[in-house]
């Protein structure tokens, strides 16, 4: 059977009709058919030649993210420094924070406080973590029954309005607050927490201490407790 050609133009007639199949076509590669062809024969001149012809891929965060990132309301302690000292955050309080007692601990620094207002009574805290914040009173600070470590640095405290006797408080940390500068700062911390405690700041209380306690009396744990700060100017019974 001769082939099918341009000079025998009746021989694709005659093979359809011995044989009942028809003559294969030509058929035209789809274009992934062709793109893939194309990426296989750059493979293999990039492979002959020892240089790529497909141009790297550059990947860029800022053109792939979608949006833009979520901002908080309060900035970082690095930010809020470079406002200036008289920065304060917007107010927050305990029912704002995720407060939680595990294993007799409870970490609530960094927080952004500014009051300590809806503070509960935990019975099972020991610790507690308080330090890095912008508290200015201890108002609304609830007597805890077991507490033995409380850590204030770092906040806003001009006096220690609001601090109550803690019968179980052994250690007590106000470094970085302003009160902490007072000539008697440490008596009036002996006064307003009670005899109990064994440690201010990290250094264990001296005797001279105590005696300076003794001498201020109980009436002067009372004005202390709402805001006074005690001064070493002799006074006369009258004042």
């Amino acid at each position: 059977v001769r082939s099918a050609s341009p000079l025998y133009p009746d021989s694709a007639r005659s093979l359809k009709q011995s044989s009942g199949v028809a003559p294969s076509r030509k058929r035209t590669p789809s274009p992934s058919a062709r793109s893939a062809r194309t990426s296989t024969a750059a493979r293999d001149s990039s492979a002959l030649t020892g240089k790529s012809s497909v141009p790297a891929m550059k990947f860029s965060m800022d053109k792939t993210r979608k949006g833009t990132p979520t901002r908080l309301n309060v900035p970082s302690p690095v930010t809020a420094q470079s406002r200036g000292k008289n920065w304060r955050p917007s107010r927050k309080n305990f029912k704002e924070v995720n407060a939680h007692v595990g294993l007799g601990t409870m970490g609530l620094a960094n927080c952004y406080l500014t009051t300590l207002q809806h503070m509960g009574v935990y019975r099972d805290l020991r610790v507690l973590y308080l330090q890095n914040n912008y508290l200015t009173s201890l108002r609304f600070f609830r007597c805890q029954p077991h507490i033995r470590e409380l850590h204030l640095e770092n906040n806003k405290l001009q006096t220690l309005r609001g601090l109550p006797p803690l019968p179980t408080l052994a250690s007590l940390s106000m470094a970085g607050n302003p009160v902490a500068s007072h000539e008697l700062y440490r008596p009036m911390c002996l006064l307003a927490v009670g005899t109990s405690l064994l440690s201010i700041d990290g250094s264990g209380i001296e005797p001279i201490t105590r005696e300076a306690s003794v001498y201020l009396g109980p009436r002067a744990g009372e004005a202390i407790y709402e805001g006074w700060l005690a001064d070493s100017v002799r006074r006369t019974e009258r004042e």
